[in-house]
């Protein structure tokens, strides 16, 4: 079975009621997926599901994962990958180059995802293809804000252990007065509460980003977690987890003119 992520997780959720049928494995790309989703994918179609890695622009795959689970193998007989400036952890802005491509080839394309080439070698049969890390964000996604630098695996680790949420949440970054306010928007399983699951992701905050938690105690940064309705935040086929509203309340102030220019 190929599928994206979101398909695949509401088609599980109607399995559970109605039940699977057979599927030798699956393959999922278009956009990320947690591990927390994977694990759940898993354990109702008892299959294993293996992530891919590519865009439009590379024509379909470059990478996938091989039965270890662990970083994407890329297809460096067709591509070549570079990440030309890595922060200290070695995360940056994946770059490819077409090699044998003679329709609409690319150099150095900037893909605006955001990852890692994994050290070692795989001890999978595909010893000699270089892998990169999951994907943890894009450029237009990384966000620096009162809570600090933000990005979406930050909040899917915070997230992944919290019990009673459904697959889609989305951070918004906004400043409603002189500083700024994060709301984790999240949709609940039926059943859970809604207390309860605040706490755990406050609790979850301060455990793994303690200097994130200490932000908000000090009054640097709001921060408030918001319920909206299942299947709402999704309005099309993919869902930006980090939206930064700031900017537009930036252009709607540049653009009302002032009293002197009246």
């Amino acid at each position: 079975m190929v599928v994206e992520p979101s398909w695949i997780v509401s088609l599980t959720e109607i399995a559970e009621k109605r039940g699977t049928w057979p599927v030798k494995l699956m393959l999922v790309g278009g956009e990320n997926m947690s591990e927390k989703s994977r694990r759940h994918v898993e354990e109702i179609w008892k299959t294993d599901l293996y992530l891919t890695y590519g865009q439009t622009e590379s024509f379909g795959s470059a990478g996938t994962e091989c039965n270890r689970k662990n970083g994407y193998h890329l297809q460096e007989l067709k591509f070549w990958f570079e990440i030309p400036e890595p922060d200290d952890q070695g995360h940056g802005e994946i770059v490819f180059t077409t090699l044998s491509r003679r329709v609409m080839p690319l150099l150095r394309y900037r893909t605006s995802d955001v990852a890692r080439f994994m050290e070692g070698v795989c001890d999978c049969n595909l010893k000699s293809l270089r892998r990169i890390s999951k994907i943890v964000g894009r450029c237009d996604e990384m966000v620096n804000c009162g809570l600090g630098n933000i990005s979406p695996w930050m909040f899917e680790r915070v997230l992944e252990n919290v019990s009673g949420l459904a697959h889609d949440w989305q951070v918004l970054v906004t400043r409603p007065d002189l500083r700024d306010a994060i709301e984790i928007k999240v949709e609940l399983l039926e059943g859970a509460s809604q207390d309860k699951v605040e706490r755990a992701i406050r609790t979850s905050l301060a455990d793994l980003f303690p200097d994130m938690a200490r932000n908000v105690s000090m009054g640097l940064c709001e921060m408030k977690v918001a319920v909206a309705g299942r299947g709402t935040l999704r309005t099309g086929r993919k869902l930006r987890s980090i939206v930064d509203l700031r900017k537009t309340l930036f252009r709607a102030e540049a653009a009302v003119p002032s009293a002197s220019t009246a």
